[in-house]
């Protein structure tokens, strides 16, 4: 297992499960075989691009114009629920096995779930339409 503190304007590539320690990703593109963790209190990822094997859960993903924020889930791996966040701002893009969503709005208690092979996003417990 790697652990990291915080990879700001970073690359990392590491096959098993990632933590992030400290309080969050800045501007990273990250290649997560396993899981990805960045709940750290007040962890937030800022842009960049995080494509995740395993599980994401995270407290706040977000973007601004300067710093998009694209996340790509491979739920394939039999991975029922692949991202969990607490908050996912405007325009982030999540795309899983193909299909993508874009978050209109910012949504709260957020997941990512995979039912008979199709991908769901959900906020507060029921369908987002972004």
């Amino acid at each position: 297992m790697l652990r990291v503190a915080r990879p700001d304007e970073s690359v990392v590539d590491a096959w098993g499960a990632v933590p992030v320690t400290a309080s969050g990703v800045v501007e990273s593109d990250l290649e997560v075989g396993g899981d990805l963790f960045v709940m750290a209190p007040r962890a937030t990822v800022l842009g960049g691009v995080l494509a995740v094997g395993g599980r994401l859960r995270a407290l706040r993903l977000t973007c601004d114009r300067r710093r998009p924020l694209r996340i790509e889930l491979r739920a394939g791996s039999g991975v029922r629920e692949p991202l969990r966040a607490e908050q996912v701002d405007r325009s982030v893009e999540i795309g899983v096995d193909g299909e993508c969503f874009t978050a209109t709005r910012r949504l709260r208690e957020v997941a990512v779930v995979v039912d008979r092979g199709r991908p769901l996003l959900l906020a507060g417990g029921a369908p987002a339409t972004g």
